[in-house]
Order: C-alpha cells, then structure tokens, then sequence
C-alpha cells in the first residue's frame, strides 16, 4: 500500500533551501524526519508537491537524492519505493531522478559528499541540462 505524503500539509506550504541554515522547511529536514521515517514504515510512499508553486533545486536534491548521499539507499531502492508528483513543474520529477543516478554513480565510485556547507552535488544540476 502506499503511504502518500502531501508536502503542502505534512511539511510546509513554502518547503525550501538545502540545509538548516537556509531555513527551517529545508530538504535535509524534510528527508530525516518526514521521508526517512515513512519510507521505513510502508514499502512505496509517494511525496505530493500538489499546491506548492515552487520546489526548489536545493530543497528537492538533498530531500531525495540525499537518500543515496546520506542514508545508504541505492538507485534502485529509491526508485522502487519512491513516486514524486510536482503538478507545478512536472519536468522537476525528471530532474531529481538524475540527481539519485548522478548521486548513485558518485556513490559507486567512492566519492564522499563535501563539506555540509557546499553543493555537495551542484554538479547534478548540470548533468540534467
């Protein structure tokens, strides 16, 4: 069955920004204590960005690339349990799932995330161009 996470309700209305110094709706909060937390408890959740105007780069890429970054998933894990709907920019959804092969790839190769402070995998961004 799957567990259905509304961003606008569950989590905030304005979600945004990277990590706690960009604010408190950030996407490193948002993975530890919203996504992480459901994606142990039910087998498939899907993350529901309906009635957001915006989801942020930064916000998006550590919320769910951060999974192969920090936590240990692979691609393959967070493709089969993950589904992501972004109504106000479909093309988002694209986007982040380049961000997880980007991230399972540097994974795989053994490079570590830099400093929490940097773009840790800015590079992402460009490879989805």
């Amino acid at each position: 069955m799957t567990y259905i996470i509304d961003v606008k309700t569950k989590f905030s209305p304005a979600p945004a920004g990277r990590l706690p110094i960009h604010g408190p709706d950030n996407g490193q909060r948002f993975r530890k204590e919203i996504l992480l937390k459901a994606l142990r408890k039910h087998d498939h959740v899907t993350v529901d960005f309906s009635g957001i105007a915006t989801v942020g780069a930064s916000f998006l890429n550590e919320a769910i690339a951060g999974l192969v970054w920090h936590d240990g998933f692979s691609e393959e894990e967070v493709r089969r349990h993950l589904t992501l709907t972004i109504p106000s920019d479909p093309s988002r959804v694209e986007t982040a799932w380049a961000w997880v092969a980007r991230a399972e790839e540097k994974r795989l190769e053994g490079v570590r995330p830099k400093g929490r402070r940097g773009n840790q995998i800015s590079s992402l961004r460009h490879a989805s161009a």
